[in-house]
């Protein structure tokens, strides 16, 4: 019982540091300066912010853009976060026999890192960037096995409208 208990504490200052960590790493002191953010982005009207680029602009508003754009981003995904579909979702890849990814253009790269870190901890992972190739997947795929579907828009034709094939 002592051993599992620092093992759960071991993990619990573990699990800590990695959101310390990553909360650095978007540009805050600590995880604590982060969640007042996100607090007030949830209150705060969206503001309107240029980000389109300018051929006049300078590297200082060229960086002020980009940093400004990827945080609003994670500040919009923030606040699109079920956290009980994630948590059903997380579940169904731990359990997963075979996690099947679709994804294509842009979204083709996200699959091939989550494809690579997932096989790096010993998951099964099968992903091809060929639209067409995704779509045969269904035909292997069964009820122990889960799909995850990458795309940043949401919208993209391809993997939007075959998402019905695996249900």
């Amino acid at each position: 019982r002592s051993a599992l208990l620092a093992s759960s504490a071991a993990s619990d200052v573990y699990k800590r540091q990695a959101i310390i960590r990553f909360s650095k790493k978007l540009g805050y002191n600590g995880f604590s300066e982060l969640k007042m953010s996100l607090a007030q982005s949830k209150r705060a009207p969206e503001e309107k912010i240029d980000f389109i680029i300018d051929e006049n602009d300078d590297i200082v508003t060229l960086a002020d853009k980009c940093c400004r754009l990827n945080m609003n981003t994670v500040l919009k995904t923030y606040q699109l976060i079920d956290t009980n579909q994630l948590d059903n979702a997380i579940k169904k890849l731990i359990a997963a026999n075979t996690i099947y990814l679709f994804g294509v253009g842009g979204s083709a790269i996200v699959a091939q890192d989550v494809e690579q870190k997932l096989t790096r901890i010993g998951k099964k992972v099968i992903y091809n960037k060929d639209l067409h190739v995704q779509l045969t997947f269904s035909e292997s795929m069964n009820k122990e096995d889960a799909a995850l579907f990458i795309s940043y828009s949401g919208t993209t034709k391809g993997p939007v409208s075959y998402t019905h094939l695996t249900l």
